[in-house]
């Protein structure tokens, strides 16, 4: 019996020494983020001379450990025999990306590039310079590390145009290979047959439940929305509880499970902050042979018996394959660069469309303290659990089988916009002032999204140098039906005020009065579209710089077994590949894309 009681105490004291741990690491995480700069370019890599020294040599070498390039590290290591080398330019994750209510901290840190766009004129007017933010992940983990960890696979419709696209079948089973499923909210509608449960990849529920989302989950139903498991087969239109990437409240990034319990693996070698320059591909033979990266401002060569895997992401990989000659003649030309293989890299950027709509509503919270919160925290629950998301409504505005449109509840952010984001999304001076004066005391928001937007953008190098930004043009809001889908939402918005759900809690939608909009008649559908001009934004899930297909003739880089067109021993693995947009957020596909060219490289084909 002394026993017992002396270990309660000594547990009782760890618990309370880890919980001041996590309250100094969280207000010290918050504290580092009003003096923090994003990049604007990668010279901190850059080498002090140009001496090369020799790094080795591997069977596979894989460029990024993001959200694919985890993936396929991990699995190629799963043969002894072969020796994998994984590179990535970021840092570990660390407690600002390991706590999901810090999303924002984290964007705003050196886990994110700090990327932008170049000036536009359709979208980002309210934004410094007409530049949007362009978030992506830097880190073992890559943007699985600072994004909303929204677990959401794509429709029965973008299954099925990606297997005719292929010629193989893509199934809901390569999502399930990965998925580590725990129902950890009794509220959640969970068809369990369609989720996997002893893959590395963990998915929870979120457990934030307030009169908020419970009023949006209400509001929802009265309008003919379904509670269903959006994550079925189908994925059809219907409302329910995210399902996140985390485990016991925990961010689940990629590295985090899939590279980290393997680190042990003699044959997995994990260099970090190594920053690629490019792959040297063989002129004569072209195939990819070696990569030539900096690490500590050294400049490396390592060389690759096997396969190059390309997994930088849909910003950084189109970057990599010009550098490496892999590209449009007339953009390589233009600095230089020896024209390997020429094909359409970069030239098909696409990404979702987001916008922040704020309601008004007559909820009085009861304050949580960081202590509070904390604890809550390591018991799995409690609002530093998830970054600010809970519930999710899926809809379709051509009312057909699939969705294209969702909102997102967010019923816990600050009021007002805290200057972290105005800094984070480069909101300009007064169009942020319009923003604050026209937001009440007590208010939630919604992430409204875009899931099938027609606006095409690019992805291109600045120049010559591998340590300048390539440049992004989104080109978001350029088509008109992306415009008049946004103003749907807002009608659904408008629709779901009407409900008795969102009565009970006094939600009415705020229309911002921006001086920008003044033209227009205040709350017109005119209105609402230079307000979208001003406000919207990349919904940070872009696809298609890299995309994938039969025929490089029409735009294809890659072939559907993802190698490079024309280049030997070397393919793209992340979301690049994608030709189109998915009806759905991208990180649960991105792992996808990573199975199947771990699988096709081992000539294990589940999918065949």
């Amino acid at each position: 019996m002394i026993l017992l009681v002396i270990l309660a105490g000594v547990h009782c004291q760890n618990h309370k020494d880890l919980v001041e741990e996590y309250e100094d690491r969280i207000s010290k995480a918050i504290k580092d983020t009003d003096t923090y700069t994003l990049d604007t370019d990668a010279y901190r890599y850059k080498p002090k001379s140009n001496e090369i020294k020799y790094f080795g040599e591997f069977d596979y070498i894989v460029i990024g450990a993001g959200t694919a390039g985890s993936v396929v590290a991990s699995r190629l290591s799963e043969t002894p025999s072969k020796r994998v080398l994984l590179l990535e330019a970021g840092k570990a994750p660390s407690t600002v990306t390991e706590v999901p209510q810090l999303a924002g901290q984290a964007a705003f840190s050196d886990y994110n590039w700090g990327f932008y766009s170049t000036p536009q004129k359709q979208a980002c007017q309210g934004y410094k310079d007409n530049r949007c933010a362009f978030a992506r992940g830097r880190g073992a983990g890559g943007s699985s590390l600072i994004s909303y960890s929204v677990y959401s696979r794509f429709s029965f419709y973008d299954m099925q145009r990606l297997s005719n696209l292929t010629g193989y079948e893509w199934t809901i089973d390569c999502y399930k290979k990965s998925e580590n499923f725990t129902q950890t909210n009794a509220d959640a509608i969970i068809e369990q047959s369609a989720h996997g449960t002893t893959g590395p990849w963990h998915v929870e529920n979120a457990q934030t439940n307030n009169v908020r989302s419970d009023a949006f989950r209400d509001a929802n139903e009265e309008c003919g929305q379904p509670l269903r498991d959006y994550n079925t087969v189908f994925h059809e239109v219907g409302v329910d509880n995210l399902q996140l990437n985390k485990k016991h409240g925990k961010r689940a990034d990629t590295f985090t499970d899939f590279v980290m319990p393997v680190m042990d693996r003699s044959n997995l070698n994990v260099s970090l902050e190594s920053y690629v320059v490019r792959v040297e591909i063989d002129a004569e033979s072209k195939s990819a042979d070696s990569v030539l990266f900096t690490k500590n401002n050294v400049l490396y060569r390592v060389k690759a018996t096997k396969e190059i895997i390309v997994s930088g992401g849909t910003v950084n990989s189109p970057q990599i394959l010009q550098l490496s000659g892999v590209g449009r003649p007339a953009l390589l030309n233009k600095f230089n660069i020896s024209v390997v293989q020429d094909l359409a890299v970069g030239e098909n950027l696409r990404d979702h469309v987001a916008l922040v709509i704020t309601m008004s509503h007559n909820v009085t919270d009861e304050g949580v303290d960081l202590k509070t919160a904390v604890e809550e925290f390591l018991d799995n629950k409690g609002v530093l659990t998830a970054a600010s998301v809970d519930w999710v409504a899926f809809y379709d505005s051509t009312r057909g089988e699939y969705p294209d449109m969702e909102l997102v509840i967010m019923p816990n952010l600050p009021t007002p916009v805290p200057e972290m984001d105005a800094k984070l999304f480069n909101f300009a001076k007064e169009a942020m002032a319009d923003m604050i004066a026209s937001t009440p005391p007590k208010v939630f928001r919604f992430l409204a999204i875009l899931l099938d937007t027609e606006s095409v953008g690019s992805v291109s190098l600045q120049s010559d140098s591998p340590f300048d930004y390539p440049l992004i043009n989104n080109n978001i809001l350029s088509e008109t039906e992306d415009l008049e889908k946004l103003y749907t939402l807002i009608n659904i918005v408008r629709n779901l005020t009407r409900t008795e759900g969102f009565k009970r809690i006094d939600a009415k939608l705020v229309t911002p009065k921006l001086s920008a909009c003044k033209g227009s008649e205040f709350d017109s559908k005119d209105y609402w579209l230079c307000v979208f001009r001003q406000f919207g934004l990349p919904g940070y899930h872009c696809v298609g710089s890299c995309p994938l297909g039969k025929d490089p003739k029409k735009g294809a880089v890659v072939d559907p077994q993802f190698k490079v067109h024309g280049v030997e021993k070397l393919r793209v693995a992340d979301c690049s590949v994608l030709p189109f947009l998915i009806r759905a957020h991208t990180a649960a596909t991105c792992i996808m894309v990573g199975e199947m060219v771990s699988d096709f490289i081992k000539n294990y084909i589940l999918f065949l």
